[in-house]
């Protein structure tokens, strides 16, 4: 391991030393927790990398999009690890960051308080009294099913994207803030409308339905939080409108492929299981997306039939963890 005498912060997060490697191995067996912090389009390979070399006792972390599901489907090619490994999922990511370029990460804020299950489900308490010192982890979802249906991305980029894809795509360098000017009264109603199928999945579900006022207005300077404004509050909380978040420049980048495949899929998938029908506006969105992003419209593909059918959600549904901590 080489030694980096400091990470640099832009006044969220305090310098700290810290180790890099470029190794797996080497990153991943001497730690207790290893956080998976990729998009959720590079689960599947990252955990294929890291489990090889995982141990007894380590906590593993992914920050929504069913990488926790994802995780367990996986570990299945590893029984002696079965029970053993701790795979975490939170309903977001701790900080709000962006890569400007790369190598680098800018962190734009430190969020107040973030959804978080552990499978076993006996082991959240202990790993939030591990972390809460570092990290906000003073809630406890469910299950991890249900922290990445409380994840709010999906519902909140996709409409954000699909609304504003003429000035993405005629705005050469992205210099205007996506949230402060993207963020219209017509697209909040856009945007309030989806989430309401979003929380009708989690009631069908068995699970408590957060609406994204309630749980953006948990992750984000909470003490600052006026209820009723929530969409004038995201357009000027100062860190939705840093000046580092800029617009995206084409409709083909994470906010819409993150948000439709690995959010807005899988919720028409848990949908069409228990009583069809019901989520028009997610199933038009997709639909749109793949239209602007010149992609034929697909089934559910196998993996995700794979990790969640409800045969292979059973055991995660049977037994809540422990809530409010």
């Amino acid at each position: 391991m080489q030694t980096l005498r400091y990470v640099e912060e832009t006044g969220a997060v305090h310098k700290v030393p810290v180790h890099f490697t470029q190794g797996l191995m080497a990153a991943v067996e001497g730690a207790d927790i290893i956080f998976c912090a990729v998009p959720a389009f590079q689960h599947n390979k990252l955990i294929n990398q890291i489990l090889p070399y995982l141990r007894a006792g380590q906590y593993v972390v992914f920050f929504a999009y069913f990488g926790a599901l994802k995780f367990l489907k996986s570990l299945e090619r590893y029984p002696s690890l079965k029970g053993k490994v701790n795979v975490v999922e939170s309903a977001s990511a701790f900080h709000a960051a962006r890569s400007p370029y790369f190598g680098a990460v800018e962190i734009l804020g430190a969020k107040s308080s973030v959804p978080v299950a552990v499978y076993p489900p006996a082991r959240v308490k202990d790993f939030c009294a591990w972390v809460k010192p570092v990290l906000p982890c003073d809630m406890a979802a469910q299950n991890i099913l249900h922290t990445s249906l409380m994840s709010v991305g999906p519902v909140l980029h996709v409409p954000l994207v699909l609304s504003n894809v003429a000035r993405i795509e005629s705005s050469v360098s992205g210099d205007w803030q996506f949230y402060a000017e993207g963020l219209t009264p017509a697209v909040e109603s856009y945007i309030r409308k989806l989430d309401a199928e979003r929380l009708t999945i989690c009631k069908k579900f068995g699970l408590t339905p957060y609406s994204i006022e309630t749980l953006m207005s948990q992750f984000f300077y909470r003490d600052r939080f006026v209820p009723g404004d929530f969409f004038d509050w995201l357009r000027n909380n100062g860190i939705h409108t840093a000046q580092a978040l800029k617009a995206p420049t084409s409709v083909d980048s994470r906010y819409l492929i993150e948000g439709i495949e690995y959010g807005l899929k899988p919720l028409l998938f848990l949908a069409a299981q228990v009583g069809g029908n019901f989520m028009p506006l997610t199933q038009s969105s997709v639909q749109i997306a793949q239209a602007f992003l010149d992609k034929r419209e697909t089934t559910i593909d196998h993996f995700l039939r794979s990790y969640l059918s409800l045969s292979d959600l059973h055991d995660i549904l049977a037994v809540d963890n422990v809530v409010g901590m």
